[in-house]
């Protein structure tokens, strides 16, 4: 396999829609001589997204967590490995792929060219938009690099005057400064079943997992075209609340399995939290009874959760407090 051009084109058909190379001296991490190839893999899709009916309420999955995009990603960098190997005798322990991992991401996607970062903090690439994830190997061997984006200033620096992610975050999470504030970001937010605020309980919505207000009004998202085939952990767009409800946290946690929801760091509690107020917005009173049971939950987060629920389960449909 020859350097540069051979490896960006079979990482091309093997889906990944742009990809660029960093060398390991420009990375700023304690890697050996070397070259990161950075890749991106659309999650985007045309797909309904909600599959509520009356009686039958959801909560809402954002596209990146819909299928299982990340583990897609490492499958088809094995893949890559391995030809790399069987062409430059390189073994398969010098190699490191990464994707959602504890790696800067973001930052090296940016250092590669890949993207640069959007005033949301995410990175942002042509023809992806930010509907993406980014996924690389390091590989030991000295390849050209890429250069980085001319004049890059920063992070939303290429956003120009837009405010767009600013003014539609739900919880005001979102700074002027590109930077996102955890304590206040749904998706942050998402994985931790902790007590949260009532102005961020109020924002909610019938997010089950994750939070794609910022990316949905942003300008490099619209009209995008690229679409990744895979099945792998399906979940689809929304998942019936009855469903994450009535399980008990071991059989949510077996039902999850080799989806993005199936994280060590993403407790069962967290997503049994979502789905309370979820219910609590959706207040179809289909799935009433079951958020009860959570009234008395040993978690402070989930009898939180559900007290506040029952609560809007008692307003009127038309609560001018929701309109």
């Amino acid at each position: 396999m020859t350097p540069r051009g051979s490896i960006i084109r079979r990482c091309k058909e093997l889906g990944f829609t742009r990809v660029r190379l960093l060398a390991s001296e420009a990375a700023g991490l304690p890697f050996p001589s070397g070259t990161f190839v950075l890749c991106g893999l659309s999650c985007h899709r045309r797909e309904i997204a909600d599959g509520s009916r009356p009686g039958d309420p959801h909560g809402l999955i954002a596209p990146f967590a819909r299928r299982n995009y990340y583990r897609e990603a490492v499958l088809r960098l094995k893949i890559l490995v391995r030809e790399i190997g069987a062409q430059t005798g390189v073994t398969r322990s010098q190699c490191r792929i990464f994707c959602n991992s504890r790696l800067p991401e973001k930052r090296l996607a940016a250092r590669a060219g890949l993207g640069f970062y959007g005033r949301n903090s995410l990175i942002i690439a042509p023809e992806l938009g930010s509907l993406f994830v980014i996924a690389g190997v390091f590989v030991p061997l000295v390849w050209e690099p890429d250069p980085p984006l001319e004049g890059d200033p920063g992070p939303g620096g290429h956003c120009g005057t837009c405010r767009a992610c600013i003014e539609a975050c739900p919880t005001g999470a979102v700074s002027e400064a590109g930077r996102i504030d955890p304590l206040r970001c749904i998706q942050a937010l998402s994985t931790d079943p902790a007590v949260l605020a009532d102005d961020i309980k109020e924002k909610w919505g019938a997010r089950l997992y994750g939070c794609q207000t910022c990316q949905d009004v942003c300008f490099f998202n619209r009209e995008l075209e690229v679409e990744t085939e895979t099945c792998l952990g399906e979940l689809g767009p929304s998942l019936p609340l009855r469903r994450i409800l009535e399980q008990s946290s071991e059989g949510l946690r077996a039902s999850l399995k080799a989806s993005v929801l199936d994280r060590k760091w993403i407790p069962a509690a967290a997503i049994q939290r979502n789905a309370v107020l979820a219910a609590g917005s959706r207040r179809d009173r289909a799935v009433q009874p079951l958020v009860e049971r959570y009234r008395r939950h040993a978690l402070p987060g989930l009898s939180d959760a559900a007290e506040w629920a029952l609560r809007r389960f008692s307003r009127s449909r038309f609560d001018k407090a929701d309109l």
